[in-house]
């Protein structure tokens, strides 16, 4: 498949980087352009960049001029603001699928322009949260049953960084009812607030998502209490701890918590396995769900609840009203 990359920022080509502007060795790399090129079936046909400097580095690095033929997969990498007219320029290519880097759009109506751009189309979508193709990830998570209770801690944003978690959530346990703020004025700072709330799901369980403000490393600390024990994702995941309660692990009578136990430590690599994905649904005729629109307007609708309820002097808010 013929590849055009739109963007080749952090997660364009930036992050897959060393000091000396070559790329890091294969095992390691985690961008659009550095995974793509792991692939024997894959091939980087065109990159599009408004900083003309990266696009000679793609040339350079590649070792192809980058930007001829047809294109059969569009990757979205550019800034959230400027994702409607990344789409329009991807669309005049005829994609038959496109990668969108998450947040999809910063707001509602850029999620129904979005949409009604694709609509005349028969192009496939797939938004980058990359944990949930990860298999090392995805074996721990599927464990994960009988939820009492999540706990989620993080930075960079709530569009950015809680997406991730929110997709996970969802999967579990499907849409929310409620959201209540949590936030104080002095905690909201920037174009994408780390604000704090809480999610009431069907079953009395809760989600609480608490924004840290400018703490000096990413964060992004995923738990769940389950009737069993708890499943702990820090370091974005990488790390997947597990603590089982036991009779008597301390005291007589007493049914506790073990110390967390590490399942696995392998780097998130995800974004590899939705590139295997693509593939496996246009050569293999994998079955194909294209919930990425739907899904995202369903986050979009919490995101844009939350801000409601911290408009509102955090009052709890329902989902649907």
């Amino acid at each position: 498949m013929r590849v055009l990359i739109i963007g080749l920022g952090n997660m364009g080509m930036s992050y897959d980087l060393t000091d000396q502007n070559t790329l890091v060795p294969g095992e390691e790399r985690r961008t659009h352009f550095g995974v793509i090129g792991t692939f024997n079936h894959y091939t980087l046909a065109k990159v599009i960049d408004l900083d003309k400097s990266k696009v000679r580095l793609a040339k350079q690095l590649s070792g192809l001029e980058l930007d001829t033929g047809d294109i059969d997969l569009a990757v979205i990498c550019s800034s959230s603001s400027s994702r409607i007219e990344s789409l329009k320029t991807a669309l005049t290519y005829s994609p038959k699928a496109i990668i969108f880097e998450k947040p999809i759009a910063m707001s509602m109506d850029e999620i129904n322009q979005i949409e009604t751009l694709l609509s005349d189309t028969d192009t496939k979508v797939w938004v980058n949260y990359h944990r949930r193709y990860d298999p090392d990830f995805q074996k721990v998570f599927n464990e994960i049953n009988e939820i009492q209770s999540i706990n989620f801690k993080y930075s960079k944003g709530m569009r950015n960084y809680a997406s991730h978690a929110l997709d996970l959530v969802m999967t579990k346990l499907g849409a929310p009812k409620s959201v209540q703020c949590l936030s104080i004025p002095e905690s909201i700072k920037g174009d994408d607030p780390n604000y704090s709330f809480v999610l009431n799901f069907d079953g009395n369980i809760q989600a609480t998502f608490s924004g840290v403000i400018d703490p000096a490393y990413d964060l992004w600390e995923l738990e769940f209490q389950t009737q069993s024990g708890l499943y702990l994702f820090r370091s974005g995941g990488i790390e997947k701890l597990k603590s089982e309660a036991k009779d008597g692990a301390y005291y007589r009578n007493y049914k506790q918590l073990t110390p967390f136990q590490p399942t696995n430590s392998k780097l998130v690599g995800g974004l590899r396995h939705l590139y295997k994905d693509v593939w496996r649904v246009f050569v293999q005729g994998q079955s194909f769900e294209n919930y990425a629109i739907k899904k995202s307007k369903q986050m979009e609708m919490i995101f844009q609840k939350v801000e409601h309820s911290y408009n509102n002097e955090n009052k709890l808010v329902d989902i649907e009203s």
